[in-house]
C-alpha cells in the first residue's frame, strides 16, 4: 500500500509509529550465523538472512521512501534512538538497519538531526558485536554517501579514528574489510578542499591499509587496494609521499599477472591493482608517474591482450585503468589508442536484444536480468535481456567519453566513428546508463574537433556540422527521457555540447528548437508549484535542481545565438519564468527565474534592451529578499543591467543604488551566506560607477565604494571589482577619490587583493 498509495499512506494516523516496530522486530530474527563471520569479504550478495529478516528490511525502504522524510523522520529517530540502546544486540541491528535506510530516503528532513546520528553511528562502530558495528558502518556510509562533504569536514574527528580501530589486526576479518570499504565511502565524495582534512590522517590509513595488504586474506587486500585507490584520489598530490611506498607492490601484482602465473585470485587482485595504480598516476601527475608510465603501459598492454580473450570483469577495470593513466599522461598515452579503441569500440558496438518466452507458473520472477509480465495477445510472457551486454555497452561510450576528453586533438582519427555509435544511442530505450554514457560523451567529442580546428588540424566548420548531426537526438532524449538524473546529464550535455560549438553555431531552427524543447520543463516546475507538505522533499529538490540545468542550457544558447535567441528565449520562455517570481514561490524559484533575466541581459545585446525595463524592476523588487541567494541573484541582475542593460536602465539608477546601500551596511551583511549577496551588491555599485559614471556622482560614491574592498568570497565580483579599482588606481584617480581618512598606502594594499 506504501508504494501504490503513497498520499493515502501518508494520511493515516501514526502509521510509521504502527508499522516501524513492527519492521524491526522482524530485523530482530537475525541470528549468529557461521556463514556471515566466514563471508570475510563483506560480500552482501552472499548473506542469506531469514526470509522475515529479508522482509522487514525491505519492508523499511518501501515504508520511508513512500512516506517522505516529513512525516517518517521524527517518528522514527524516536524508535531508533529506544532501539540502538538495547542491551539486545538484534534489537541494536534492527534499529541502525532502520536508520540505514532512513538516512538513504530522507535526507533533506533528517539533516537537522545529523549530530545525534553521526554519534550514535561512532559509538556502535566500537560495539562488542560484530553484526552490530557492521550496521553501524552502513549508517556512517550512507552520511558519508549522502551528506559529503559536510560530514566529513565536520565529524571527521569521530569517523576516522573509529574507522582506524575497525581496522586493527584483532578485530573480526569482516569487520576489517568493511573499514576499508567505508574509507571508500568516506573519501569518494571529496574535493581538493578536503584533501589537507584528509592528510591529517593519510599516515595511519596507508599504514593500516598496508598491513591489510601484506598480512589480510585475498578479500581484505582487495578492499585495502581499493581504499588506496580512493585515497589517492582524495589527497591527490598530497600522496606523492606514498608513491614510492605502494607502487612497487602493486606493480609487482600486474607483472606477476602478465606472466599469467598468479591463479585466480591473483587475477582479482590484479583488477584492483589496475584501478589503484591508474588513480595513483592521476594523484600524483605524470612528473611523478611518468618514470613508471611506460613500464606499467607495457604491462598494462600484455594484459590487454590476455583480458580481451575473456576475463570480462578485469577487460572493465584495465579500461577505466587505462582512461585515467591517459587523463596523467595527455598526449603520450596516443600511442596506445590504436591497441585500445577497436576494444572500446566493440564494447559501444554491442547490441543486446530483448528475448522473450512463455513464463510457468511462477518461474521467472524479477532478478535483475528477466521480469515476468503480462502482454496483451500473448499471455504471460518472461522478457530478459543481458545485463552485462548494456554494461559493457554503457561502458564503451564511457571510454569513448573519457578518451575524448583527455587525448583531445589527438583522438581526432575515432572522432567520426565515435559519432556514428553515441548519436543513435542519446535514445537508447533498453537502458539509462547507455543513453546517459552516450549523451555525456558527446561534448567531449565536439571539444576535441574544435581543438583539432583550433590547430588546423579538422576543418574549421566540422564542430559546426558534427553538432548539426548530434543535434536532433539530444533534443529528443530532453523530451522522451523519464529518469531525472539522466535528465540532468542531458542538459548538462547540451550545454557543453553548445559551448564546444562556441559563437554561432546554432542555426535560427535550432535556437527555436531548443527553446520549444525547453519550455515543457519550465511549464511542469511552474504546474509543480503548489506541492502537498507531505510530498517528498527530495523530489522537490530534484525539480529545482532541474531550472538550474534549465537556466545553464539557455546561458549556453544566449552566448551561442546572441541577438538573434532573444526572441525565442522571451516568446517561449519568459513567461514562464515569470510565473516562478510570484511571492508564494520557492527561494530556488526566484533564484532561477532572476539568473535567466540576468543571463538575457548578458549575452543578449541590443536585443535585450527593451526587456531591459521590466528585468530591472524585478531586479529591484528581490535585491532586499530576506533570502540570501535570492537577493544574491537580483544584485548581480543590476550589475549586468549597469554594464549591458543600455540606456534604459539610467531612470532607475538612483532606486538601485538606495537599495543597495542598505544591504551592504547592515549589521548582518557579512553573516553566512548573506556575504555572497553583499559581494554582489557592492560590484552591482561599482559597475554603475564605471559604466554609468555620467549619470551618477560618483565623486561621493567611489570612495565609499571603496571603503567596502576586497571582495573575497564571490571570485567574479571580486575580480571585476578589483580590475576596476586598478583601473582607477593607473591613471592617478583613485588618490583623488579616496577620503582623507585613506592614504595612498590604501590603494598599495588593495594591489594585493587583486590576484
Amino acid at each position: 500500500m506504501c508504494t501504490l498509495q503513497q498520499a493515502l499512506a501518508r494520511k493515516v494516523p501514526n502509521f510509521v509509529e504502527t508499522l516501524l516496530p513492527v519492521m524491526c522486530s522482524m530485523v530482530q530474527n537475525i541470528e549468529d550465523d557461521e556463514e556471515w563471520d566466514a563471508n570475510i569479504g563483506d560480500e552482501e550478495e552472499k548473506d542469506e538472512a531469514p526470509d522475515d529478516v529479508s522482509f522487514g528490511e525491505e519492508s523499511m525502504q518501501r515504508l520511508f521512501v513512500a512516506i517522505g522524510g516529513n512525516r517518517s523522520v521524527p517518528a522514527s529517530l524516536h524508535i531508533i534512538s529506544s532501539k540502538v540502546e538495547s542491551a539486545k544486540w538484534q534489537e541494536r541491528y534492527a534499529g541502525l538497519r532502520a536508520l540505514d535506510f532512513l538516512v538513504g530516503s530522507a535526507e533533506k528532513a533528517i539533516k537537522e538531526h545529523l549530530p545525534l546520528i553521526v554519534q550514535i553511528a561512532v559509538r556502535l562502530l566500537g560495539d562488542n558485536k560484530a553484526q552490530v558495528s557492521w550496521a553501524a558502518s552502513g549508517v556512517m556510509a550512507a552520511l558519508c554517501s549522502c551528506f559529503a562533504p559536510d560530514v566529513q569536514k565536520n565529524y571527521h574527528q569521530a569517523i576516522l579514528p573509529a574507522f582506524l580501530a575497525m581496522m586493527e589486526p584483532s578485530r573480526h576479518g569482516r569487520l576489517r574489510t568493511r573499514a576499508a570499504k567505508a574509507l571508500v565511502d568516506f573519501t569518494a565524495e571529496l574535493t581538493e578542499d578536503e584533501a589537507e582534512m584528509l592528510s591529517i590522517y593519510s599516515d595511519a590509513m596507508v599504514n593500516a591499509l598496508t598491513v591489510m595488504l601484506t598480512t589480510g586474506t585475498v578479500p581484505q587486500q582487495k578492499a585495502a587496494i581499493t581504499a588506496c585507490a580512493s585515497l589517492a584520489a582524495g589527497l591527490e598530490d598530497r600522496f606523492i609521499k606514498y608513491y614510492a611506498h605502494l607502487m612497487p607492490g602493486l606493480m609487482g601484482i600486474l607483472q606477476s599477472e602478465a606472466a599469467g602465473g598468479s591463479g585466480r585470485e591473483g587475477a582479482a587482485l590484479a583488477g584492483r591493482a589496475m584501478e589503484c595504480v591508474s588513480c595513483i598516476a592521476d594523484a600524483v601527475g605524470e612528473e611523478n608517474f611518468g618514470r613508471d608510465a611506460a613500464a606499467v603501459m607495457e604491462i598494462l598492454m600484455a594484459l590487454h591482450a590476455r583480458f580481451s580473450q575473456g576475463d570480462e570483469q578485469n577487460f572493465s577495470y584495465l579500461l577505466q585503468a587505462c582512461s585515467r593513466i591517459a587523463a596523467c599522461m595527455g598526449s603520450a598515452f596516443t600511442p596506445y589508442l590504436e591497441h585500445l579503441m577497436p576494444s572500446i569500440f566493440a564494447y559501444a558496438e554491442l547490441d543486446p536484444k530483448l528475448d522473450m518466452v512463455a513464463a510457468d507458473g511462477d518461474e521467472g520472477e524479477d532478478d535483475g536480468e528477466a521480469a515476468v509480465m503480462v502482454i496483451k495477445g500473448m499471455g504471460k510472457m518472461r522478457v530478459s535481456i543481458n545485463i552485462k551486454a548494456l554494461e559493457d555497452k554503457a561502458l564503451g561510450f564511457s571510454m569513448i567519453s573519457a578518451m575524448a576528453e583527455n587525448l583531445k586533438e589527438h583522438f581526432l582519427p575515432y572522432v567520426k566513428r565515435s559519432a556514428e555509435l553515441l548519436v543513435p544511442c542519446c535514445v537508447y530505450k533498453l537502458s539509462g546508463d547507455v543513453r546517459e554514457a552516450a549523451i555525456e560523451a558527446v561534448p567531449n567529442v565536439l571539444t576535441c574537433v574544435r581543438e583539432a580546428a583550433g590547430k588546423g588540424l579538422a576543418a574549421p566548420g566540422m564542430v559546426k556540422e558534427l553538432l548539426a548531426f548530434a543535434w536532433p537526438q539530444l533534443m529528443q532524449a530532453t523530451l522522451i527521457e523519464p529518469d531525472e538524473e539522466t535528465q540532468h546529464a542531458i542538459l548538462s550535455a547540451i550545454s557543453e555540447s553548445i559551448d564546444a560549438g562556441g559563437s554561432g553555431c546554432l542555426d535560427a531552427a535550432m535556437q527555436e528548437q531548443l527553446c520549444e524543447v525547453l519550455r515543457p520543463l519550465v511549464e511542469d516546475r511552474v504546474k509543480g508549484a503548489s506541492k502537498d507538505e507531505d510530498d517528498d522533499e527530495d523530489e522537490e529538490a530534484g525539480e529545482e535542481s532541474m531550472m538550474i540545468k534549465v537556466v545553464e542550457v539557455v546561458s549556453s544558447g544566449l552566448k551561442a545565438g546572441g541577438a538573434q535567441m532573444v526572441p525565442h528565449v522571451q516568446e517561449k520562455l519568459l513567461p514562464h519564468f515569470g510565473q516562478l517570481l510570484a511571492a508564494n514561490r520557492s527561494s530556488d524559484d526566484k533564484v532561477a527565474a532572476l539568473n535567466c533575466l540576468c543571463e538575457v541581459v548578458d549575452h543578449g545585446g541590443e536585443a535585450a534592451w527593451p526587456l531591459v525595463p521590466n528585468i530591472a524592476a524585478a531586479c529591484l523588487q528581490f535585491c532586499t529578499d530576506e533570502d540570501a541567494a535570492v537577493r544574491r541573484s537580483a544584485n548581480y541582475g543590476l550589475a549586468v543591467c549597469a554594464e549591458k542593460g543600455g540606456s534604459s536602465f539610467e531612470p532607475m539608477l538612483s532606486q538601485a543604488l538606495a537599495r543597495l546601500h542598505p544591504t551592504i551596511v547592515a549589521a548582518n551583511a557579512r553573516d553566512g551566506d548573506n556575504t555572497w549577496a553583499t559581494d554582489n551588491a557592492i560590484d552591482a555599485i561599482g559597475r554603475i560607477c564605471k559604466h554609468r559614471a555620467a549619470a551618477v556622482n560618483t565623486a561621493e560614491i567611489l570612495p565609499m565604494w571603496i571603503s567596502w574592498l576586497p571582495l573575497k568570497d564571490d571570485d567574479d565580483c571580486a575580480r571585476v571589482s578589483h580590475a576596476f579599482l586598478a583601473d582607477l588606481i593607473e591613471v592617478s584617480v583613485c588618490c583623488g577619490l579616496i577620503s582623507t581618512t585613506h592614504t595612498c598606502i590604501s590603494c598599495s594594499n588593495m594591489r594585493e587583493a587583486m590576484v
